[in-house]
């Protein structure tokens, strides 16, 4: 839900887009937990439709989705152009000060800041010199600005988030230790996602979760944040992000790894490898379904999302017959699935490899379906949503399962004939009402659900 004061909260409603409206506020909200959200720098510039050249759209309406399912009171806008960065925390330091006046709690309020926004909300912890509030700082410090802001100084409960490839970001423990105002806690996260500044442009759980519990004042929990790489604890669901190098083709592949936090260790986890759709080299793609990697990691399946896109690559021709164009990109992918299977068999000896399913939306259905051709007897089953180009294998040694959308058809000879779904036991099911692009994290509640139980009767089929 988000709050707007008559004096100055500017409210931001996701089915408005960024209409104003003015309310006060409410004292029955005093004991919940207040985020003030301050974004980057691009969306200040520019409308939320338009694209960085390098990150893609900074998706600011869905980072807030994000905050607004844990039931925070959000407080954010979308900046003018030029927004000069004291005068900013000046009003965000007295909007602060009116809930206090109202009754909420010190410790209830959290400013979050991402790059700009960052450097603003860094400003309020100066300006406000509370101990007491909270402050998250995402990709907003390097060591110049020790002299080029001279006059910022940390106060409160500081948890600092910057990625490792990314330049504008790096370690703050030096702004720490030269601060003249008192911080009660101060963390640091380290991320490795491998997309540098557009890390921040998404609403990648690898930083919005450590939000949520600082948020939360959950502080404990960040000790278990792994400062080597991110790890995220929730819903009794672990998740490690980290990079894997196949030297053999020179060739970065980050993945994600989702596993129960307790899983018992005498039992062996089924693996299930997911590959995303096409996402135009914007990378974090392999971190956009989480519901369902999440949700099969929930029920003891040992699930690794892979990136199969970099930054660096080629964009996939949009052009041309799709089956020989896009060949080099589904064989480039299953390549990366071959490489990432063998390569965790060495250390994770508590996965079961004899029985590994492969999932994959669209280009990474395409990518799955290739893969029982050029790598035989590897996996035991493949789920393809919504792959529309390349041919599912035809044979009795693997199982096919296939979820359809309601929007888009397949191209002639994709999908079996009816005959043969019943001679090899494949399955076509159409969903009546989920598009092709709703089959990711843009899903609604129930469309995801709906997912999550029929891929599940069909892991657990025998």
């Amino acid at each position: 839900m988000y709050l707007i004061s008559k004096t100055f909260f500017h409210l931001v409603f996701l089915t408005l887009l960024l209409n104003t409206v003015f309310a006060k506020p409410q004292r029955g909200k005093l004991s919940q937990n207040y985020i003030f959200y301050l974004h980057n720098k691009f969306p200040e510039e520019h409308t939320l439709d338009e694209k960085h050249p390098e990150y893609g759209k900074s998706e600011y309406l869905e980072i807030l989705q994000e905050f607004k399912k844990e039931n925070f009171v959000l407080i954010t806008e979308k900046r003018q152009p030029n927004t000069d960065v004291k005068l900013y925390a000046r009003k965000v330091v007295k909007q602060i000060d009116s809930l206090l006046n109202i009754g909420v709690k010190l410790n209830k309020i959290t400013v979050i800041g991402t790059s700009k926004g960052g450097y603003i909300a860094q400003y309020v912890s100066t300006y406000l010199a509370n101990p007491h509030v909270n402050f998250v700082f995402i990709g907003c410090y390097q060591e110049a600005d020790l002299q080029n802001f001279n006059d910022i100084n940390y106060c409160g409960n500081i948890l600092t988030i910057y990625e490792k490839s990314d330049d504008a970001g790096v370690s703050a423990i030096n702004r720490k230790t030269t601060s003249k105002l008192r911080i009660n806690k101060f963390k640091e996260v380290e991320l490795n996602t491998n997309l540098k500044h557009g890390f921040l442009f998404k609403p990648l759980q690898a930083w919005i979760y450590p939000c949520i519990l600082w948020a939360k004042q959950k502080y404990k929990a960040m000790d278990k944040l792994n400062e080597n790489y991110q790890l995220i604890q929730r819903n009794k669901v672990v998740l490690d992000t980290f990079n894997l190098f196949d030297s053999t083709r020179n060739r970065l592949i980050p993945i994600a790894f989702y596993h129960q936090k307790a899983a018992k260790k005498t039992q062996k986890q089924k693996l299930v490898i997911f590959n995303h759709g096409y996402g135009q080299n914007k990378g974090g793609d392999y971190l956009a379904y989480s519901y369902l990697t999440e949700n099969l990691a929930k029920n003891g399946y040992a699930v690794v999302s892979i990136q199969h896109e970099l930054t660096t690559d080629s964009l996939m021709p949009l052009t041309g017959i799709p089956q020989i164009v896009r060949r080099p990109f589904w064989e480039r992918g299953a390549d990366n699935i071959f490489f990432v299977i063998n390569t965790l068999k060495k250390s994770n000896p508590t996965i079961d490899f004899k029985h590994i399913t492969l999932i994959g939306h669209s280009n990474g259905g395409d990518m799955t379906a290739l893969f029982p051709k050029k790598y035989p007897n590897i996996v035991e089953r493949i789920i393809t949503l919504d792959n529309r180009r390349m041919t599912l294998p035809i044979t009795k040694k693997l199982k096919v399962y296939s979820l359809r959308s309601s929007d888009q058809p397949a191209d002639a000879g994709v999908l079996p004939s009816i005959a043969d779904q019943k001679k090899f036991a494949i399955t076509i099911l159409k969903l009546q009402n989920t598009t092709h692009n709703e089959m990711d994290d843009n899903g609604s509640e129930v469309q995801r659900e709906e997912i999550n139980k029929c891929i599940l009767l069909f892991l657990k089929s025998k």
